[in-house]
């Protein structure tokens, strides 16, 4: 079980086409020759969220391709627009409550990865809200891998599981780079679809640190997370759309639209 490793997870022959397909990836490079670490946040997701207008999905997306960043943050490398099914499968407490996601990608969505979240927490950093709470990756799963986390997870918390529902995600993302301390983050733009209803949101998440740089001081990860996320809000809103930050989970949209169904 891993987190975080995106391009170590990825089969040889799919990795090898990403390299011919975009440009050298400065992140990939450092990651492959020094390693990254996640500064004691192994397993843990740290990411902002905000929720956007839009009105063309096409222009929308093409907002990657003009932000600009100031020094030290140099964007890495702008990954191909991508789509996955997600399957939210849930603890039936009073209030369901996200147990897994299974997500399936690639060709003929035959790549699955299945994502294990536990509860939100919040830091609030100079009226940024930063999300935290646990992940842990199964990569390359299958069917019978999902079965048996069923029940492994009915079983640590003698709650049922059940299948809540699907939504299907576009996506493009980028890598930011901090050249000062060696700070990763990914920007992703995100809509996601469940029946004619979409939710359109732009995330900040960490991604982790480059061991050539490890022993450089540095400020807090939350210090940082929020002000990239204020450079990117004035980026954003500079191309007309608006944003607002947002608590709102993926299960937490798809579940609200079930109950408007």
């Amino acid at each position: 079980m891993t987190y975080g490793n995106t391009y170590a997870s990825k089969p040889e022959n799919e990795k090898k086409m990403e390299i011919l397909n975009s440009k050298k990836s400065l992140v990939e490079i450092l990651c492959k020759e020094y390693g990254y670490n996640r500064e004691g946040f192994n397993e843990c997701e740290l990411e902002v969220k905000f929720d956007i207008n839009y009105s063309n999905i096409k222009h929308f997306f093409e907002i990657t391709e003009n932000i600009e960043l100031q020094t030290p943050y140099i964007i890495d490398k702008i990954l191909p627009e991508s789509s996955s099914t997600h399957s939210c499968y849930a603890y039936l407490r009073n209030i369901p409550e996200l147990a897994f996601t299974q997500v399936n990608s690639g060709h003929n969505n035959n790549r699955m990865k299945l994502k294990i979240k536990g509860k939100c927490t919040y830091e609030t950093i100079e009226n940024i809200i930063i999300l935290k709470r646990s992940e842990e990756h199964i990569e390359n799963a299958t069917s019978d891998q999902t079965v048996n986390l069923i029940k492994e997870l009915h079983k640590k918390e003698n709650i049922p599981i059940a299948y809540m529902g699907v939504f299907d995600k576009i996506s493009k993302e980028f890598f930011t780079y901090n050249n000062n301390n060696g700070r990763i983050f990914v920007v992703a733009l995100n809509v996601c679809k469940f029946e004619s209803k979409s939710l359109v949101q732009a995330e900040l998440e960490y991604y982790g640190r480059v061991n050539i740089l490890k022993d450089v001081k540095t400020e807090k990860i939350f210090m940082e997370m929020s002000k990239l996320s204020k450079i990117l809000v004035e980026q954003i809103t500079n191309k007309g759309y608006n944003l607002t930050n947002s608590i709102v989970t993926k299960f937490d949209w798809l579940t609200n639209k079930q109950k408007e169904s």
